[in-house]
């Protein structure tokens, strides 16, 4: 099952892992910083296009970032 607090989190420990901030993360993926912002706090979730971007961005899967693999 899906949780977002998971995807939140890890969103967030995946990008300060790669020392970058929100503002630059969301540039390199063509999205706004505000999306950003919501992804992280879980306002909103990501287009799949968006989620596969997130984790190829910060060297991740995007089972990974969805809690569905450790």
């Amino acid at each position: 099952m899906f949780d977002e607090n998971i995807f939140m989190e890890r969103l967030s420990t995946a990008r300060k892992r790669m020392n970058v901030s929100k503002r630059q993360l969301a540039f390199r993926i063509h999205i706004s910083p505000a999306a950003m912002g919501q992804f992280e706090r879980g306002v909103a979730l990501p287009t799949l296009k968006t989620l596969v971007a997130l984790a190829d961005a910060l060297g991740v899967t995007t089972d990974w970032l969805l809690g569905r693999e450790e």
